[in-house]
């Protein structure tokens, strides 16, 4: 399977959940570790996901049913690690982004799956419109996949 395919899948695969009524996991969602040497990539997929933030206001504001409105930020643990979720976005004003967190939290983040959470555009790592076939956004997932692979070969 070519590559840019099977990041699709396994998007749309991690996405059906986000577009499913009432689904819930009962295991927290994989931890994937990404070294260094991947920063300045999601930096640079950050940037455009911030660059082209109003593009998913616009979808928001024409929401579908059955499509996922998410955003992905980073959460600092009690530990001092960073953990990155992905948030259900329910409403934008102005640069206030808030929505409910959609994974269960491996580090002591304060939050619950659930939870209630409100962030600043400053803040935002990515985001995803999704309606379980189709996907806009995700421009930190191919690198974060990239470097699953690279964990998963050593």
């Amino acid at each position: 399977m070519q590559a840019h395919i099977r990041t699709v899948v396994i998007i749309l695969c991690a996405m059906s959940c986000l577009t499913s009524p009432g689904c819930k996991q009962e295991h927290p969602d994989p931890v994937i570790g990404v070294t260094n040497e991947y920063d300045e990539r999601l930096e640079e997929a950050r940037q455009e996901a911030i660059q082209r933030w109003p593009e998913f206001v616009d979808h928001l504001k024409n929401r579908k049913p059955n499509h996922a409105y998410a955003a992905k930020f980073g959460f600092e643990s009690s530990d001092g690690e960073v953990e990155y979720c992905w948030v259900q976005v329910s409403s934008v004003s102005g640069n206030q982004i808030t929505g409910t967190l959609d994974n269960i939290p491996v580090h002591r983040i304060g939050l619950k799956q659930g939870d209630t959470v409100t962030r600043s555009l400053d803040e935002l790592q990515d985001w995803i419109v999704a309606d379980g076939t189709n996907i806009i956004g995700g421009f930190s997932v191919p690198i974060v996949l990239e470097a699953q692979e690279s964990a998963a070969g050593e």
